[in-house]
Parts: C-alpha cells; structure tokens; sequence
C-alpha cells in the first residue's frame, strides 16, 4: 500500500471511529468521571490512531509536573519521572512546560535535552518523544502531552493533527477538573467561615444570656428563695403538728402537698437558669411560644414587681406549635422584657404597663409582642436599634437586638420595632407555624 492510501486510511479512521471516539471522551468529561480515567482514556485513543505511540500526559503542579496518564508506559518510567522539575534542559516534557511550547526530540539518544533522563529512557526502550503543552483558558500551561517511539523518528502533518486534537481533548478535560477543584475549595473555605461565625455567634449569644442573668441574680435568687422559705416554714409547722399530743394528720398532710409544690417551684426556676446558662448546640423541635413566655416570665416575676410595673398576658386561644430552639427563643423574649423593664426605670409621671401578647399573625404566622410605656425610641433609632454595638443604655452592650434578630431570622421569622402611643416602644415577632 502506497503512502497516499495510507493516509487515505487514517483520515476515514478518525472521521469514523475517531470522531465517536472523541465524542466518548467529551462524554466522560461532562458524567465527571475521575481525571485519570479520562487521560488515560486520551491516551489510548491515540495509540489506536497511531500503532507504535506510547503516549502519556503530565500535569502541573507548580515548578514540577505529576503523573496524569500513561496506560502503556512502563510503571517505573512513570514513577521515575512523576515530579520531573520543569526547566530549559528537563526531557521533552519539562522543557515543553518551560518553554510554553512544543519540543520534538527526534533521538532521545543524542539529544541534549534529554541528558539527565537518557539512561532512564533508552533502559524501556524509548528512542523519541514530542512533548506539547496543554494550555489553560487564561493561557497559563497546565500540563504536558508526549508521545514516545521505540525508534527516533519525528513527526508529520498528520501526527500534529492528532497532537492539537489530544492536547484540546486534555486542555477541556483537566480544566474542568481545575475549575471543580477551585469550586470546591471555594465551597470548603464557605462552608468554615460560615461554621467559624456560627461558633462565635453562638458564643456572643452565650455571654449575652449570662450577661443578662447576671443583671436577674437578685430577682433570680428572690424567685429561689420564696419557695424554699415556705418549705422551711411548712416544714416546722409539720413537726409541730405531730409532735402534738393529738397529731393534725389532715393539716400535715395539707402542708406536705404545700411543701412539694414549692419544691417544684424552685426546681422549676432552676432549671429554666440552666437552659440560658449552659452552652449547647441550637436543638429545634416543635413548641408552644406561650410556654417560651411563661419560662421567662418565671424569671422576671421579682424584676417586675421590684419596679412597680403591671404585667399583662395576652394570649390567644388555641396557638398552632411553631418549630424553634426553645433556650434561643426564652433569650429573644427574656431580652425584648427586660429592655422594657430598664426602659420604664426613670418613668415617674404615669403608670409602669408591660403587655406580652402572642398571636396568630396572618395565616401561616404566630406574633409575640412587648408593648411597655417606658422613655420609647426614637423614629430614626428604629432600624438603628437592631444593629450590633447600637445602644443608648449607659453600659450596654449594644448586642441583644443585633442577636435577637439573627436568631428570630434563624428560625425564618421576623423582628422589629415600632412607637407604643402614647408613650413607650413596641418589639415584637413572627415566626412561621409548625
């Protein structure tokens, strides 16, 4: 067969199984099947085309390229040039990287290139190697294509062909595994800093509550010690009682029903500090916002009384349950309260109201709000207020409303504020039903 039919040949080759062949291999790349399956896959598709063609494909990694695919090289060749320096004398492969353009070393055996991987080479019986580099979208050179021959030999037009055709396959290939790469690292490096501001939002959010416990500890303590004082003082009439000469069975029995209601009471204030005071992962599940406000209620039952402030609550029958951390929704309602609290301190000239009200709001919605008739806010402060550091009380942090609203925003609700007229400011919620 002449040399003209044997081009003829290779052309109907790739416009037959070639063009399927290359159309596998974009396949391969879009189902994102792993990197060096596809290379090697590349690899392979031109040994077919070209019988005799060792070919192989190398990867940058900074100054030194890294294993891609080499189906048909022998194993200890690749792992002898796997982390080849890239330079002006490195091999066809490391100088083509070098160079950002292709070399042709038609005899590895006299070549001067070749001087530090000639022995190497010519051990496996490889005599030639075209190396060209692969290039990235922006230009930069990302890995190298070489092809080997047990004889020296240099390449003809057709051999380029197939070289630009491998080296665009490749250059897709590994681009898109850059691209997935640098998407992931983008994602992992997302995904810390989010769980970094997570774990310190949720440690701001644990000194406000103890923050504001500390500021409770007399009312706390009060709320304690009532019933432990009724236990002690039930106590002694009991033993008085039955050390009588006729015991009073019935008032003992009374006392001691007495007696275990005040430790419940007691128990239960503990336990509700415990809830705000201990630090512990955000635990959603379906709840009663009017028990949120009775847990808080609880606690500022003294504080309400020390300040000569009427409380009313006002809720509506028959609530849906909504989906919530309860410890985080006690802090939102606990600091909306005590906010109302410090902000009828200095009122001297009309009666101190606090009003908690809960609701159905809309359809899909329960609102809880705080209405006090205290010094109010500012219209331009209404939006001020929530921000972090904003505050206008003498010593205050400046964070409970910043951390209120995420946590409100955190369980797909809303929070906001608005004048009490006449006097006083109204806080309240909404958070989306169970």
């Amino acid at each position: 067969m002449t040399a003209a039919s044997d081009s003829t040949a290779e052309e109907r080759d790739t416009q037959g199984s070639g063009v399927s062949a290359e159309g596998r291999i974009l396949e391969m790349v879009a189902k994102g099947v792993a990197l060096s399956d596809v290379l090697d896959g590349l690899c392979r598709l031109v040994e077919e085309r070209r019988p005799g063609v060792l070919a192989s494909i190398l990867l940058r990694d900074g100054d030194r390229l890294r294993h891609g695919g080499a189906p048909s090289l022998s194993k200890t060749y690749t792992d002898a040039i796997d982390g080849a320096a890239i330079g002006a004398t490195a091999g066809s492969f490391g100088t083509a990287a070098y160079r950002a353009q292709q070399v042709i070393v038609a005899d590895i055996g006299t070549d001067p290139l070749w001087a530090d991987y000639r022995e190497r080479a010519l051990a496996h019986g490889l005599r030639a190697c075209w190396s060209t580099p692969i290039f990235a979208s922006g230009g930069a050179v990302i890995a190298t294509f070489a092809m080997y021959f047990r004889e020296p030999r240099s390449p003809s037009p057709r051999d380029q062909q197939i070289v630009e055709q491998i080296t665009h396959l490749a250059g897709i290939a590994i681009q898109r595994k850059l691209d997935e790469d640098k998407l992931r690292e983008s994602e992992d490096e997302r995904k810390r800093a989010e769980e970094a501001l997570h774990r310190a939002q949720a440690e701001l959010a644990h000194v406000t509550r103890l923050t504001t416990l500390g500021q409770l500890a007399a009312s706390i303590a009060h709320e304690v010690n009532q019933p432990l004082a009724a236990i002690v003082a039930d106590a002694n009439a009991s033993l008085n009682w039955l050390a009588a000469a006729e015991p009073e069975l019935e008032r003992v029995r009374e006392t001691l029903t007495a007696i275990a209601t005040d430790g419940h009471r007691a128990a239960d204030v503990i336990q509700r500090i415990r809830q705000l005071a201990t630090k512990t992962e955000p635990r959603k599940a379906r709840l009663d916002v009017d028990g949120v406000v009775s847990d808080v209620v609880a606690l500022v039952r003294a504080e309400v009384a020390r300040h000569d402030i009427t409380l009313t609550l006002d809720s509506a029958p028959s609530l849906p349950s909504v989906v919530g951390d309860r410890v985080q929704l006690q802090q939102v309602v606990l600091n909306l309260v005590m906010n109302a609290i410090e902000a009828m301190a200095p009122v001297t000239d009309r009666p101190r109201k606090l009003v908690i009200r809960s609701e159905r709001h809309a359809d899909d919605e329960v609102r809880v709000t705080v209405h006090d008739t205290g010094v109010g806010i500012r219209a331009s402060d209404l939006d001020r207020a929530f921000s972090a550091f904003f505050t206008t009380k003498p010593g205050g942090m400046g964070m409970g409303l910043s951390i209120s609203r995420s946590i409100i925003e955190a369980h797909g609700g809303r929070l906001w504020a608005s004048p009490n007229a006449p006097h006083g400011a109204i806080f309240q919620f909404s958070l989306p039903v169970a």
